[in-house]
């Protein structure tokens, strides 16, 4: 049931296209060839998390309406997707796991503009995908006791932050 919500997520965000001015703002300077944006907003206005997030938006923009740039969007979503039911299974148990699942992926279209999933293409799935693994490699080391798990998830979790302004506070 959940993979076949999954599956009629992906297709319905398939090939959606710029959904918010901030995506249509960073489409017009990919397509113009400013690919610095994310390091001047960096640098100049302190949105830290522009260093990681600027190139991920800029590669999903210009690779929009493509079928590998909507493989890049989508397909960074999906992994997200199946990973945050995989790692809320390991802390939560199955049934909630599954439940928070399905409602996640059937009340997502209540809002449509300005959400994670329709907006900042890749950049939610790729950094979502990186928070996830965190915590599976935090319940790695929790288990095992390799430091590498514990060097990987804070890793994983550092990089994770990047998403917005949220990160200049940490």
């Amino acid at each position: 049931c959940v993979g076949l919500l999954l599956l009629l997520f992906c297709y319905r965000i398939w090939d959606l296209g710029t959904t918010h001015t901030d995506d249509a703002g960073w489409l017009l300077h990919t397509l113009q060839g400013n690919w610095r944006d994310g390091w001047e907003m960096a640098l100049f206005q302190g949105r830290v998390w522009a260093f990681v997030s600027g190139p991920l938006l800029n590669i999903a923009m210009y690779l929009q309406g493509t079928v590998g740039g909507e493989i890049y969007r989508v397909g960074c979503l999906a992994i997200f997707f199946i990973l945050f039911y995989g790692v809320l299974s390991i802390y939560t148990g199955r049934g909630l796991a599954t439940l928070a699942a399905g409602l996640n992926l059937a009340l997502f279209a209540l809002r449509w503009e300005g959400s994670m999933v329709t907006t900042y293409p890749a950049m939610f799935g790729v950094q979502g995908t990186l928070f996830m693994l965190a915590l599976w490699c935090y319940w790695k080391y929790s288990r095992a006791g390799a430091p590498r798990f514990l060097v990987l998830g804070i890793a994983a979790l550092f990089l994770s932050l990047f998403m917005h302004e949220g990160v200049t506070l940490l």
